[in-house]
């Protein structure tokens, strides 16, 4: 069983960001679902010392906030505290022994993602080493959504690679780049205060009027989700090219996906969910949760193709960053029947670029260059 990260100690409590309360709510609803559960690997190609990278993950939980993220219910009202590390050991396994040893280990993986998370019990996050050959191992990192992104997600994966690089050269890791958690928190209050935020509802009130519900392949009767269904598949460089010299690899997705929900429902007039940072230029290398989910209104014609398929430009904070509270009755029901599609019908892209280190090896999320080279693998959440 793959050991859990704890916490001890107290420090401040603070309210949930936006975000969070959202996935708290969602997680209410249905306790014992683990759809919210997120988790990757990353391969790492060259040899490991598995007590010097368990030193690194300690180092990274110590200066990292959401890693140290308790939740506390006051008087019905979720909040947080930010905590003291608790002793830990990294959960170690040697599966190079086995048959398939990737198979062994990622069915250990997708086992802990099945486990669902008690918030306010926690822990919140685990990690995992697998050996899978000498000079092959597998990082397993899994979360619970509430106090993670993806841009987070990356965020970490980077200082971990920084850190171990430094310790294994025998120095100590300059000080870390992440930001806090707390800096996601009040800049989403800062928001909710300013004029920008009834300025913004006002563009969703606008831009959603006359909107058709959300475009579906199901039957329109809303079940939440306990698993996903999973197709991957690698495109080579000619291929990537082609894509790229049609737009920007985001924008391609988005549209293609709306061509196939088009022709999959001969819908003319979508509306889609579109997954997005919602990071202010304050928060965008802080680690927490912040990401939002917002409707994609497009109209499509039949016969288009996916270059045809006109996307709307960058609107700033007010089409990427808004989120509304329960009791906003004008604009409440038109947007959560929008998001009601957070399942099949949300566009999630998430292109990582490669940097070359100078033994010329390609690794992903700008590595340091004696870190072994990795390679990510990402579970759905």
């Amino acid at each position: 069983m793959i050991q859990s990260s704890g916490s001890s100690g107290t420090s401040t409590e603070s309210p949930l960001s936006a975000a969070q309360l959202g996935l708290w709510f969602a997680q209410q609803l249905d306790p014992q679902n683990a759809a919210f559960n997120v988790g990757e690997y990353l391969e790492i190609l060259g040899p490991i010392d598995p007590a010097q990278f368990e030193a690194t993950l300690r180092q990274v939980m110590l200066e990292t906030e959401l890693l140290r993220i308790r939740l506390v219910e006051r008087a019905g009202e979720p909040l947080q505290i930010i905590v003291a590390p608790a002793q830990w050991s990294l959960p170690f396994f040697d599966v190079s022994g086995e048959a398939d040893p990737t198979a062994a280990a990622l069915s250990s993986m997708r086992a802990d993602l099945q486990r669902p998370t008690d918030l306010l019990r926690g822990p919140l996050f685990a990690f995992a080493l697998f050996k899978a050959e000498a000079d092959r191992f597998l990082w397993y990192a899994r979360y619970h959504h509430i106090v993670i992104d993806g841009l987070s997600r990356s965020l970490i994966a980077r200082r971990v690679a920084d850190v171990y690089t430094a310790l294994a050269g025998g120095s100590l890791p300059d000080a870390s780049a992440v930001g806090p958690l707390t800096a996601i928190v009040a800049d989403d209050v800062a928001y909710r205060a300013s004029d920008d935020f009834a300025r913004d509802r006002q563009h969703w009130i606008e831009y959603l009027e006359g909107a058709p519900d959300p475009t579906s392949i199901a039957d329109g009767h809303f079940v939440q989700s306990r698993g996903v269904l999973r197709r991957t598949v690698h495109l080579h460089a000619p291929g990537t090219a082609r894509l790229r010299a049609i737009g920007r690899l985001s924008r391609v997705v988005t549209a293609a996906t709306a061509l196939l929900m088009h022709r999959l429902t001969r819908a003319e007039d979508l509306v889609l969910g579109l997954a997005v940072a919602a990071r202010s230029d304050a928060t965008r290398s802080a680690a927490g949760m912040a990401a939002n989910v917002v409707p994609l209104r497009l109209k499509v014609d039949p016969g288009a193709s996916v270059r045809a398929i006109s996307l709307p430009k960058r609107t700033g904070r007010s089409a990427r960053c808004f989120r509304i509270n329960v009791t906003d009755s004008p604009i409440c029901g038109a947007i959560w029947a929008a998001l009601a599609m957070i399942g099949p019908s949300t566009i999630r892209s998430s292109i990582f670029s490669r940097s070359t280190t100078n033994s010329g090896l390609q690794v992903p999320l700008s590595l340091s260059p004696t870190c072994p080279p990795v390679r990510s693998k990402t579970f759905p959440s």
